[in-house]
């Protein structure tokens, strides 16, 4: 565990603005993970290679024609999601520092690229044995793969990996384990072939390098929730229509609208959603727009309840004489018809008659909420 108190400097939780925040540290833990290593938990230098094509062996222990390098944070600073609630993943790049390459092209990185993989993070330095069976194996798919745009024969230069680059879900790995494990594990692996290639291979610096240019990983996040709830629609014979949502956070931050479908009952669901207190306009194309005020910080977020009222067959939130205009157009039509205007169907049962005109008649004159 060398340097560990340098690791724990690095670690931070710092805000970045009013919803989100940073985790940044070195690994915790980090192993080369290869049958011959002679000193796998401790050496400065992580050693990364494949074979035949392939970045990971069928099976662990992996043979020597593999190398892998192994990385664990400590995530237990970062609160636990409440029910409904979750951590949405902004930002989040592992910066590695690559020794200078010596042994392999730029075109070999694009050829066999340096990957970033999910890791189960069951293993510790101190009492590491590469023959131990239970030992986790590299994940699929990989997170993500590494940037050599600064790539060097003459000095180490960096190798960000973009974690959210995919086809792997860095944010379900990041949100298991902080509410699981309370330890985010990642491997690093490459199909580089080594072995054919005359001992091409990745050379990055662990944590136990005396030049401190181990592995640094940076996570931008912040906490989102579901908020759900019942929207009816006056008079809708058919409530599976879709609304907008328009969230206004009470902080001053910036506005965003969803798309939300309703079920057969009225009921929403709409995930992602910042933690945080919001006045939100709720608006379906031929109903008028409601305001209601939503506290989504408690855990799990009160349901929305709320009727909008019909008539609004021009979406412009009134319901006027432009309306009339367009029921008296559409009047007597349905879908078939070459006159037909799919807003003036106020009650959504697909076609425009006496009852269409009976919910404009009721709300005449009358304006939804800004």
């Amino acid at each position: 565990m060398k340097r560990w108190l340098l690791g724990v400097a690095l670690c931070g939780l710092g805000a970045v603005s009013q919803a989100q925040s940073v985790f940044q540290a070195r690994p915790t833990d980090d192993i080369w993970v290869y049958a011959n290593a002679s000193d796998p938990a401790f050496d400065p230098v992580l050693r990364i290679w494949g074979f035949a094509g392939l970045a990971v062996a069928p099976s662990y222990p992996p043979g020597g024609e593999w190398s892998y390098g192994y990385l664990k944070w400590d995530v237990s600073a970062i609160p636990v999601p409440g029910p409904g609630q979750s951590y949405q993943v902004l930002e989040a790049v592992l910066t590695l520092t690559s020794q200078r390459a010596t042994n392999y092209t730029l075109a070999d990185t694009r050829e066999h690229p340096l990957e970033a993989r999910p890791l189960e993070p069951r293993f510790h330095e101190l009492d590491w044995l590469f023959s131990n069976p239970n030992n986790p194996a590299p994940g699929d798919p990989r997170f993500g793969t590494g940037d050599f745009s600064r790539y060097s024969t003459t000095t180490t230069f960096p190798v960000p990996i973009d974690l959210l680059a995919g086809p792997g879900d860095f944010a379900a790995h990041f949100n298991q384990a902080v509410a699981g494990t309370r330890e985010l594990g990642l491997a690093l692996t490459s199909s580089m072939p080594a072995a054919l290639l005359g001992g091409k291979f990745y050379r990055i610096f662990s944590r136990d390098d005396p030049g401190g240019r181990g592995p640094v990983l940076r996570v931008v996040y912040q906490m989102v929730c579901e908020v759900s709830g019942v929207v009816l629609l006056e008079g809708a014979q058919d409530q599976r229509q879709t609304v907008t949502l328009e969230f206004r956070p009470q902080d001053g931050s910036p506005a965003f609208q969803r798309q939300v479908p309703l079920d057969a009952a009225g009921r929403f669901l709409v995930g992602n959603v910042p933690v945080r207190a919001y006045t939100v306009g709720i608006k379906g194309d031929r109903w008028l727009r409601r305001t209601v005020r939503v506290d989504a910080t408690p855990a799990p977020v009160p349901p929305v309840m709320v009727t909008l009222l019909a008539g609004d067959a021009n979406n412009d939130n009134v319901v006027d004489v432009l309306d009339l205009d367009l029921l008296i157009q559409a009047f007597d039509t349905d879908a078939s018809s070459n006159q037909w205007i799919p807003g003036a169907d106020l009650n959504a049962d697909g076609s425009v008659d006496v009852l269409d005109l009976d919910l404009l008649i009721r709300n005449f004159d009358q304006a939804g909420d800004a």
